[in-house]
C-alpha cells in the first residue's frame, strides 16, 4: 500500500505469484493455516454483511481463499488427515447457506450466478484452471495430494460433476494418450487417489453418460474432455465427457500397466517399472468394483469377482498360505474382467 501521509492512499495491485509467495509453505503449520484460511472466508461473508465489500469485490478474495485452499494441500501428502480436514471446512462453509443482507431479499449470486456461500462461487472452477494450467508444475507428490482433494471433495458431493472435469482431464492424459514409462510413472498416483476417493461418483456419471455432447458443442474447454487419440471406437471418439466406454478404457489400459510386468498384456503394452506395475493394478482393483459398489451395471465386474474368488479359494486349498487369503496376497489376472467387456 502506498505512504497515506498526504491523506490520498492507492492500493497497489498484487499479482496471484506475488499473493503466493505470502502463504504458509510449513506442512506442520497445517492447523494455523485451517484456522487462517477459516477466518479468511468468514471475514468475506462479514465484510458482505456489513458493506464493507461490494458483490465485485468478493469474487477477487473469493479465488485468493480457493488458492490458498489448493496450496494447502499441496503441502500435505495424499494420504494426510490434513486434507480431510480442509474438505470438512468448505462443508462448513457451504452450510451457512445463502447470504444476504437484511434489507435484501434475495441471496448474493455472483457474475457466474453462482450463491454465496450455497454454490460455493468459483471454487471448481479455479481448481479444474490449477489442474488444467499448472498441474503439470507439480511434483508426482504434489499432483496426488492434489488428486486427493480434489477426489475428496468430489466424493462428499462438493460441486461433483464439475470437479469430476478435473478427473477426467487427467485420466485423458495418462490412459488415452500414448506417453513414456516416466510420465506414466508421474500420472499414476494421482490416478490412484482419484479411483480412491471418487470411483463410485465417476463411475455413476459414467453411467450417466455426463457431458457426453457432441465434441464440438459446449464450452472452450470442449477438446480436454473428447476422448484421447488412443480411443479408437468411432462412436465414442465422437462424444465428449463420460461414458461406460471410456471408463473401460481407462480400466483396461491401468490393467495394461499392471499386467506388462507378469507377461500378461499383449499389443502396445511396454515394459514397466515395478512401482508402475504396483499403481496399475491399485486403479485397475478400484475400479473394477465399483459399478457394483454403486449399483452401476459395468461389464467385466462380476466375472472378474468370481475368478478372483475362485483364485483365492485355489490358493488357500494349495496350502501355500496359512490363515486368511487376500486378494493382495495372490497375483490377479487383469483378463479377468475381459470375458465381457471387449466393445
Amino acid at each position: 500500500m502506498a505512504d497515506c501521509s498526504s491523506g490520498s492512499c492507492v492500493v497497489r495491485f498484487t499479482t496471484r505469484s506475488e499473493k503466493r509467495n505470502d502463504y504458509e509453505k510449513d506442512p506442520l503449520k497445517a492447523g494455523e493455516i485451517w484456522q487462517g484460511l477459516r477466518d479468511d472466508v468468514f471475514r468475506i461473508a462479514q465484510n458482505y454483511l456489513t458493506s464493507t465489500y461490494t458483490l465485485s469485490s468478493i469474487e477477487g478474495y473469493l479465488h485468493d481463499a480457493w488458492d490458498e485452499f489448493i496450496h494447502a494441500a499441496l503441502l500435505q501428502p495424499a494420504d494426510s488427515a490434513e486434507l480431510d480436514r480442509l474438505v470438512t471446512l468448505i462443508l462448513e462453509v457451504r452450510e451457512l447457506g445463502g447470504l444476504s443482507k437484511q434489507e435484501e431479499q434475495e441471496a448474493a449470486v455472483m457474475s457466474n450466478g453462482q450463491r454465496l456461500w450455497t454454490d460455493l462461487p468459483f471454487l471448481a472452477e479455479d481448481l479444474y484452471a490449477f489442474w488444467s494450467k499448472e498441474s503439470d508444475a507439480l511434483t508426482a507428490a504434489q499432483r496426488a495430494s492434489l488428486a486427493a482433494f480434489t477426489g475428496k471433495l468430489c466424493a462428499v458431493g462438493v460441486c461433483a460433476p464439475a470437479l469430476a472435469r478435473c478427473a477426467l482431464w487427467l485420466f485423458k492424459r495418462a490412459f488415452e494418450t500414448e506417453i513414456s514409462a516416466e510420465t506414466m510413472a508421474e500420472m499414476l498416483p494421482a490416478c490412484r487417489e482419484w479411483f480412491f476417493y471418487g470411483n463410485t461418483t465417476l463411475v455413476k456419471l459414467c453411467r450417466d453418460n455426463h457431458g457426453s455432447g457432441a465434441s464440438g458443442d459446449g464450452d472452450g474447454d470442449g477438446a480436454l474432455e473428447t476422448p484421447g487419440p488412443l480411443v479408437t471406437d468411432a462412436e465414442t471418439k465422437q462424444r465428449r465427457g463420460f461414458s461406460i466406454a471410456r471408463w473401460l478404457l481407462w480400466r483396461r489400459r491401468a490393467g495394461q500397466m499392471y499386467a506388462a510386468r507378469l507377461g500378461q498384456a499383449s499389443g502396445e503394452a511396454a515394459e514397466v517399472s515395478a512401482e508402475v506395475s504396483k499403481l496399475g493394478r491399485a486403479c485397475f482393483e478400484q475400479m473394477v468394483s465399483a459399478g457394483l459398489v454403486a449399483g452401476v451395471t459395468v461389464p467385466g465386474e462380476k466375472v472378474f469377482l468370481e475368478r478372483l474368488f475362485k483364485a483365492l479359494d485355489d490358493e488357500l486349498a494349495s496350502g501355500r498360505a496359512t490363515g486368511c487369503v487376500g486378494a493382495e496376497d495372490i497375483e490377479i489376472d487383469v483378463r479377468w474382467a475381459e470375458e465381457d467387456a471387449e466393445q
